[in-house]
């Protein structure tokens, strides 16, 4: 398993962080584009959604 001394020891603080940064983009990324927003809606609008198949993301992937 991979933690942050080993990445460190292997590719070097700068190495290590931009791997981190890498993933912290990919993260970004997936939720911008595939967490459907809920601000503004109640938990019961929401389960409605989630029944009828109707909650979909906000985004590019939201045309699929």
């Amino acid at each position: 398993m991979l933690t942050t001394l080993t990445l460190v020891e292997g590719l070097g603080a700068r190495g290590a962080f931009l791997v981190f940064f890498g993933i912290s983009i990919v993260a970004f990324v997936f939720t911008y584009l595939c967490i459907p927003e809920t601000n503004g809606r109640s938990l019961e609008d929401i389960e409605e959604s989630l029944d009828k198949g109707t909650f979909r993301p906000v985004g590019n992937m939201a045309h699929r």
